[in-house]
């Protein structure tokens, strides 16, 4: 079996499907430390037989395991699930596994690396490939099937290899125009501009003139600065509708509003 050139690693995203080996023989031969399952929304209490398979192998083999959830078929939900695990294990060295889900979290899984290739945190995707397919008429040796724990039958058997995917930059929002986003999300996906400008305020987004009620022309560069800074790049974004000089309410775009659920800002 081949490997490519992979650090030890220390943490693992690998999402649970209907793959075993693609699973549990890269944590072995990686030395992972740790592992992060991700399975269907729904599954906490009635798990399925290829996540319980793995859960006992992780346990046999003295890895640690966590468990998270995700409507695995939802782009953004699966970035932010993945978002929030990089987040919470960024000291550590992880490593996530694109061959073993649905396509949608396999491709969850390369932008949120590349989300973090300029940031100073280590987050590497590999994919498996193999020795077998079930269901490509190849003939799978019976010593595959027989290692199979009671109940599995896995869409693939054994491993070919094991290789680094690479990743490419991908431009991110700064955390202000993110901090906006969230504002408009918790009111309901719109807001008054006069509104807006406050909350900004208020929470040192921007800077405005002191005082409750500042003069006309004060108010006005206020306003400059808030379309400047936020309102614009947002709209260049596709995260908030045009907004004209008659039009008073800003509003999300469809984009916006599945962007503002990957993160969690902490005010």
């Amino acid at each position: 079996m081949e490997i490519e050139n992979l650090i030890k690693p220390k943490i693992h995203i690998v999402p649970v499907g209907y793959e075993y080996d693609r699973i549990v023989i890269p944590l072995k031969e990686m030395e992972a430390k740790s592992v992060w399952l991700i399975s269907q929304k729904g599954e906490e209490k009635k798990k399925t037989t290829f996540c319980k398979a793995v859960e006992e192998w992780t346990i046999k083999n003295k890895i640690e395991k966590f468990n998270k959830y995700c409507e695995i078929n939802d782009l953004y939900d699966c970035m932010k699930v993945f978002r929030e695990i990089v987040e919470k294990e960024k000291d550590k060295e992880i490593y996530i596994n694109l061959s073993t889900g649905t396509k949608i979290e396999a491709i969850a899984g390369m932008i949120i690396s590349m989300m973090y290739k300029e940031k100073d945190i280590f987050v590497i995707p590999y994919y498996v490939i193999p020795k077998y397919y079930a269901k490509s008429g190849q003939k799978t040796p019976k010593t595959f099937k027989k290692n199979m724990p009671k109940g599995v039958y896995p869409e693939s058997y054994g491993i070919k290899k094991i290789f680094r995917v690479p990743r490419y930059k991908v431009k991110e929002p700064n955390i202000d125009l993110i901090k906006a986003l969230k504002i408009i999300e918790e009111k309901g996906g719109e807001i008054s501009k006069k509104d807006f400008l406050t909350i900004l305020s208020r929470k040192k987004i921007i800077n405005i003139k002191p005082g409750h009620e500042p003069p006309k022309r004060s108010r006005s560069a206020d306003h400059v600065s808030m379309r400047r800074k936020i309102t614009e790049p947002l709209e260049e974004w596709g995260f908030i509708k045009k907004i004209t000089k008659k039009n008073k309410i800003i509003k999300l775009t469809d984009e916006g509003k599945s962007m503002a659920k990957i993160y969690k800002i902490k005010d």
